[in-house]
């Protein structure tokens, strides 16, 4: 999609005009939704919505940058030299997969401290912890790691209108999203705050991201993550967004040689983070 195209279907969803239903982020026949009727429709004046209220604010920094773009720099918002890239992937068999990590050296790590953000490496392939509905709730109500990330580069949110949920050997990849907004630091969840606008050109030519959704434990025991199942599952899913077939990417377009990333399924889906570390590890490229 062309910068100006994704203006186009941000700018309809914005104004409704997507024949979805919008249900806590989802739409009828079990696609994302793609309208902003749920954030409009939250009681934002109440004081009791101020998430919706930072996301739109985050949302119309990007309309008004934009805006100013397509009246500034015409051709530039129509080139596919500056495109956003989505790219659905897939992992090959377990099979396949374990031939692979056979004797395969384990990537170096550096770690950093907890609460920095996967978004300031700019330069990685970051992880968007995931739903397996891409977005997740970024339209609505959502306010964690991978509805922020589509709040402060909206572009991500173009994937909704083409990308139905992912399955188990799946992940979603996305290039060229640029960045309009900062989250006020300290805010997160249901404290989230606008922190103000993104100025400068928005380091968009080496944005790369892997949407890869986690096994959700809430209502089940968490014990079940260390069955073999469970494992592979997480193995495969990091497998495809860590490690995929470049051959299915355009041509030319920076593939970063680093991940970013951390305890992806961790908060609310109760994941182990010392055991999603080792699933992820496994993948990175040595």
């Amino acid at each position: 999609f062309t910068k100006l195209e994704c203006f186009a279907v941000l700018s309809a969803g914005f104004f409704c005009f997507f024949e979805r239903e919008s249900d806590d982020g989802f739409s009828r026949g079990g696609m994302p939704s793609i309208n902003f009727d749920e954030m409009h429709a939250a009681r934002v004046f109440s004081g009791q919505n101020s998430v919706e209220v930072a996301k739109l604010r985050m949302f119309f920094d990007y309309f008004v940058a934009m805006a100013a773009s397509i009246r500034n720099d015409g051709p530039a918002v129509r080139s596919d030299a500056s495109a956003v890239v989505f790219a659905r992937v897939k992992a090959p068999s377990r099979e396949h997969i374990a031939a692979r990590l056979k004797d395969r050296p384990l990537a170096p790590m550096v770690f950093h401290p907890l609460g920095e953000s996967i978004d300031e490496q700019r330069t990685m392939l970051r992880a968007d912890f995931a739903n397996e509905v891409i977005g997740g709730a970024s339209l609505s109500f959502g306010c964690v790691q991978e509805e922020i990330m589509f709040a402060i580069c909206p572009e991500m949110n173009v994937s909704r209108l083409i990308c139905p949920p992912m399955a188990a050997d799946e992940a979603i990849l996305i290039f060229r999203a640029e960045q309009f907004s900062f989250v006020k630091p300290g805010t997160y969840a249901f404290s989230l705050e606008y922190g103000g606008t993104f100025n400068g050109r928005r380091a968009a030519a080496t944005s790369a991201v892997a949407a890869i959704d986690a096994l959700d434990y809430r209502g089940r025991s968490s014990k079940a993550q260390y069955s073999r199942d469970c494992t592979a599952r997480e193995i495969v899913k990091a497998c495809a967004g860590f490690a995929f077939d470049t051959s299915v990417l355009p041509d030319g377009l920076p593939i970063p040689d680093d991940v970013a990333t951390g305890n992806w399924g961790c908060g609310a889906f109760r994941g182990d983070p010392e055991l999603k570390l080792l699933q992820q590890w496994l993948l990175w490229p040595p």
